[in-house]
């Protein structure tokens, strides 16, 4: 706690980046595995899309990597198209037969809204290759997948399925015929030609004469185009009915379409919906043995975002996908924290929730922890003669728990259940048992009466406690002290001014502390001993707001609150920022609680307020 306070201003600028460029954010993101990727960042100017395209290195251009099922996507689009060439309706009936042992084979009979549905909903590699066998491969390579009409690098050359009925067999004649439900019908022959597109188009893949190619950049537009058709200039659009495209966006009537999250959505599942998880989500995934790849678009109306990611990875492990997909959300929550003023509320808030008034009186609060054994919030108050330690019994009414505590400022649960304890004045780190009758069996950890005010104390897994202690007169004797199991207090940061609030990730391995001389948040490296490596800035949002960092919680996913510069900010573990909880007095300390462990409590100057989230905090995690 410092003795200034100071009232929050307007947001004007931004948040500190992890990352500038799509190809920062992916650098690090499974580098030993190849990998490309291509997004389409909408905003809205005037009511119109306008679209940014960004590109990790060459993927742009780039077409050696095997497309796997995304590219049924192309053919959906391209079968509509040849439908409403045809005049027929879009439920028409379609019956493939081929031209075999001189004589017409009847093979299957299906729908075309029965084979895009399927396509979609379990990616049927079946249904695909009917869709393939309609529109031919020549027509489809020589009339769509072609430059003039946006696809200079992709080409279709093979179905997926290698087995009749659906078996789709170079130069064997095929045909089709079309029934509408009204009773029209018409008929279309052809046969593939053996024309190697892919090899025209530079597929490096598999097979350079069969093999299909495409580039991420051409998957990202084909599906920014269904998505913005009705936005986009003529030459850009489909040739759809406002019909086709819903179904192709939405399904409906018991059949699925692109807004699903079935058949792989690697883009979704642990990744985007960690930064926006209200989002409609539109995809096409696809998986073969060494590549995968997600095409996806996502809608987030809670915060304006609009985006298409378009990404593969040289790999069958799914994971590398997802891993992927998450950074590139995580870069797009970031790049809007730093753009949007205010920033958005962050994605682990409970949606509709607000801050709720818990305790009020005039004095400045801090340290609160909540005690499962006793359920009920601990937190610290600071008046003009007097320091306690108060408990929350209900809204409105606390009970006083440790009087005249000589300082006790931070305090958190420690792993036998014990609260340690910061205290200022006493130049000491303390513990308590908690119980219901109140705070007992005091115990001295550490005592130094040359510490100036100990603020703040953590603990990590291996049972090292790590306490602030900031000069913040003449800030020239602050440091950051470990207390090791066996009772030995050493100095592992000596470089910082202020140093105030402090916690450790869930493994153990970073410490985070906030710097109040240089209004921003450090990290550590914990080595396996104890001690830290080289610190540096991990967080730091460029705000008038210039009130201190304080004291910080993490939740369950590893996300970091860090309290002061306007409210609490919620910040991923990479350092991307998530957004900005505001709160209208300085916010001194945050921690989570309540019978589920989502309920955020904020110690504040005067109020004690308490906010739902949609997370857990770190100590309630399974496992923990």
């Amino acid at each position: 706690m410092h003795a200034a306070i100071l009232l929050i201003v307007a947001i004007v600028s931004s948040c500190s980046a992890p990352w500038e460029t799509l190809d920062e954010a992916l650098s690090d993101v499974s580098p030993e595995v190849a990998k490309w990727a291509s997004v389409v960042v909408v905003t809205d100017q005037g009511g119109d899309p306008q679209f940014a395209w960004h590109h990790y290195q060459d993927s742009g251009e780039a077409v050696n990597f095997w497309p796997a099922s995304v590219i049924k996507v192309y053919t959906a689009v391209a079968a509509l198209e040849y439908l409403n060439e045809l005049e027929m309706d879009t439920d028409c009936a379609l019956i493939f037969e081929r031209y075999t042992d001189d004589r017409w084979v009847l093979d299957c009979a299906r729908t075309m809204t029965e084979m895009l549905s399927e396509v979609f909903r379990r990616s049927s590699n079946e249904d695909y290759t009917l869709l393939l066998r309609f529109v031919g491969v020549d027509r489809l390579n020589s009339s769509f997948l072609i430059p003039e009409r946006g696809f200079p690098h992709s080409a279709l050359m093979r179905g997926y399925v290698l087995g009749r009925p659906y078996e789709y067999v170079r130069q064997e004649p095929q045909r089709i015929t079309l029934r509408a439900p009204d009773g029209r019908s018409t008929v279309v022959e052809h046969s593939w030609s053996g024309v190697s597109y892919a090899q025209q188009r530079g597929a490096t893949v598999i097979s350079e004469t069969t093999g299909n190619c495409t580039s991420t950049r051409e998957m990202a537009d084909c599906l920014r185009r269904i998505m913005f058709h009705e936005h986009l200039p003529p030459e850009e659009r489909y040739r759809l009915t406002a019909a086709q495209l819903n179904l192709l966006r939405h399904g409906g009537g018991g059949l699925t379409g692109l807004q699903n999250r079935k058949a792989g959505p690697y883009a979704w599942t642990n990744a985007a919906e960690l930064a926006f998880p209200d989002a409609s989500y539109f995809h096409k995934a696809g998986l073969i043995s060494n590549f995968s790849l997600d095409l996806a678009y996502v809608d987030d109306p809670a915060t304006g975002v609009r985006f298409v990611l378009a990404v593969a990875a040289g790999t069958g492990q799914t994971k590398v996908i997802t891993a992927v997909a998450r950074r590139i959300a995580l870069w797009i929550r970031d790049r809007q924290c730093r753009n949007d003023a205010p920033p958005p509320l962050p994605p682990t808030v409970e949606p509709g929730a607000s801050l709720v008034e818990l305790y009020a009186d005039d004095r400045f609060f801090e340290g609160p922890v909540w005690d499962p054994g006793t359920a009920r919030l601990y937190f610290t108050a600071f008046g003009k003669d007097n320091q306690q330690v108060l408990r929350l019994e209900d809204a409105g009414n606390v009970a006083v728990y440790l009087d005249r505590t000589e300082g006790i400022n931070g305090m958190y649960l420690a792993a036998d259940g014990r609260l340690l304890c910061a205290q200022a004045y006493g130049h000491r780190v303390l513990s308590y048992d908690v119980g219901a009758a109140g705070l007992t069996e005091q115990t001295i950890l550490a005592e130094d009466k040359t510490w100036n005010q100990p603020n703040d104390v953590c603990q990590t897994s291996t049972g090292n406690i790590y306490f602030t202690d900031p000069d913040f007169g003449r800030r020239t004797t602050s440091g950051v002290y470990r207390l090791s199991p066996d009772g030995q207090v050493s100095k592992v940061i000596e470089d910082m001014a202020a140093p105030n609030g402090l916690i450790a990730s869930r493994d153990g391995s970073v410490l985070y502390v906030a710097d109040s001389f240089r209004k921003h948040w450090r990290s550590y490296p914990i080595r396996s001993g104890g001690s830290l490596g080289q610190g540096q800035v991990f967080f730091d949002p460029a705000t008038e707001d210039r009130s201190d960092p304080d004291g910080m919680t993490i939740d369950a996913d590893g996300n970091l609150y860090f309290t002061g510069r306007g409210g609490v900010w919620v910040v991923h573990s990479t350092g991307a920022c998530l957004g900005l909880i505001p709160v209208p007095e300085f916010c001194s300390n945050v921690t989570f609680g309540g019978a589920e462990g989502s309920t955020l409590f904020l110690t504040c100057k005067g109020k004690l307020y308490s906010l739902a989230m949609r997370v857990r905090g770190a100590k309630f995690a399974d496992g923990d």
